[in-house]
């Protein structure tokens, strides 16, 4: 009996979701970008490019980093669609990517690179879309917030 108390007492120990060693980390830094960041990047940029081009803005909410007023949040967390305020940055987030897709034929991802700001470390994508005018290079950069890449810059 005390074994299997002792065993339930370790397993709780380890899953208890306030130990620090238990929460789900971001991927091991590497540089220049590994594939496995790399991966879960293209799969990020690609759920959000879908979700702007099919105006489900409210759902993409969760892809933004937050970056208004309140200093605990900001950098630290994902935009919240239903407050009024925060709902209009993210629509015109949105509606910028919305516009980019719908101005190309086509894009690709490029490249990727790693930059240290005051923020935390940024993974930036590059990505070159095809237009009438030509290749129009841009950068969407992002940053580890709530347990995934969240995208925090456009440029």
């Amino acid at each position: 009996m005390t074994v299997v108390i002792a065993a339930i007492a370790a397993a709780t120990f380890l899953c208890d979701p306030t130990d620090a060693a238990a929460q789900p980390r971001e991927p091991k830094v590497k540089s220049p970008v590994d594939k496995e960041t790399r991966s879960i990047l293209h799969r990020r940029l690609e759920e959000l490019f879908s979700l702007c081009d099919e105006g489900k803005f409210s759902q993409a909410a969760g892809y933004l980093v937050y970056r208004g007023g309140n200093k605990v949040r900001k950098w630290r967390d994902t935009f919240i669609y239903a407050n009024p305020e925060e709902g209009r940055q993210v629509d015109d987030i949105c509606g910028r990517i919305a516009r980019m897709l719908k101005e190309c034929s086509g894009y690709g991802i490029v490249s990727f690179k790693r930059e240290k700001q005051s923020e935390g470390e940024w993974v930036v994508a590059t990505v070159t879309f095809t237009t009438a005018k030509g290749a129009v290079n841009r950068q969407f950069a992002f940053l580890w917030v709530k347990e995934n890449y969240s995208l925090g810059d456009i440029d």
